[in-house]
């Protein structure tokens, strides 16, 4: 079921016009696959069921996508044993959750959703303030509209000071208003803040942790991670470093492959960072260093031009 939703969400991704990253095959992993069109980057997760993510997974999806200046989303087929309505947006830790149908309608039809599931049923968006300008314009006061939709003068207060309505009191609202007040839902484009889990550096090994604390001393703020395809994001002014940590470079190429796929579609450069010595400057394209190098370089510049000098081109 999985692969066939996977295999579709490629699909209309592919048909909108994306560049998409190898799929990540790992169950524990955050996301499953990035893509990306022009400026819009997104981090996708891909379920059966929308309810089988967890806290802790989410919140390190947001986290990635924030720091890459992305946007993640959960493609699924049903919550529990319902399935999930097409042009209907579900949300699981504040992550936007949808069939494949809906993201087609969004991404390739330019259609995005307007309804939102939330406990107690499907809701919309209103335009507030257009609301208020049509009922004047229209010579209603606030208990008029309130007695033609069968509601509370304080209701029509609140859907103009911004608070959403059910689907039918939308509809009823723009049927007797004679315009369009329901906001549709730009779920790609909604910025969320960047937060740290704390206490993260704690669950790291040894190793991880030294090269966390090496990349702050050369100026880069660090954000690490437990279940994705890398180990650290680390970005300063100029450009972004998607790091993989390992304490043996043997048996990586699959993981290699994965990180310089999505690290091309997140425009970021790759790196892995090896405990033992090096037999190879790069795995399938990426720059590989053991942790005595890093050790001794002395700034970002040093280890920038290293990079540069081991990547595969």
């Amino acid at each position: 079921m999985k692969n066939l939703l996977i295999e579709r969400t490629l699909e209309v991704l592919y048909e909108a016009g994306f560049t998409v990253s190898e799929v990540c095959s790992s169950r524990s992993r955050s996301f499953d696959l990035a893509a990306r069109k022009d400026e819009i980057l997104v981090l996708l997760k891909i379920l059966s069921n929308i309810d089988g993510i967890n806290r802790e997974i989410a919140e390190e999806m947001k986290r990635i996508a924030a720091y890459l200046s992305g946007s993640p989303v959960i493609v699924g087929e049903r919550v529990g044993l319902r399935p999930l309505e097409r042009g209907v947006v579900y949300y699981r830790y504040d992550i936007p959750s949808v069939n494949a149908e809906t993201l087609y309608d969004y991404l390739v039809e330019n259609c995005p959703p307007a309804v939102y599931s939330s406990p107690g049923g499907l809701y919309v968006s209103l335009d507030g303030e257009k609301l208020r300008e049509r009922r004047l314009r229209e010579g209603l006061s606030l208990g008029d509209l309130a007695s033609y939709l069968g509601t509370s003068r304080r209701t029509i207060s609140k859907y103009e000071e911004g608070m959403d309505a059910t689907i039918e009191n939308a509809l009823r609202l723009e049927e007797i208003l004679g315009t369009i007040l329901i906001k549709s839902i730009d779920f790609l484009n909604i910025q969320r803040p960047m937060e740290i889990e704390e206490g993260i550096e704690k669950k790291l090994n040894e190793i991880e942790r030294m090269v966390v604390e090496r990349f702050k001393q050369m100026g880069f703020d660090v954000l690490p991670t437990l279940h994705s395809p890398f180990d650290t994001i680390s970005k300063d002014e100029s450009l972004t470093l998607l790091v993989a940590i390992h304490r043996r470079i043997d048996a990586l190429r699959k993981r290699a492959r994965l990180l310089r796929s999505i690290s091309e579609v997140a425009y970021a450069l790759s790196l892995f960072v090896v405990e033992s010595p090096l037999s190879s400057k790069t795995i399938e394209g990426n720059p590989v260093l053991n942790k005595d190098e890093l050790k001794k370089m002395s700034s970002s510049d040093e280890l920038i031009e290293i990079i540069y000098e081991r990547s595969e081109t």
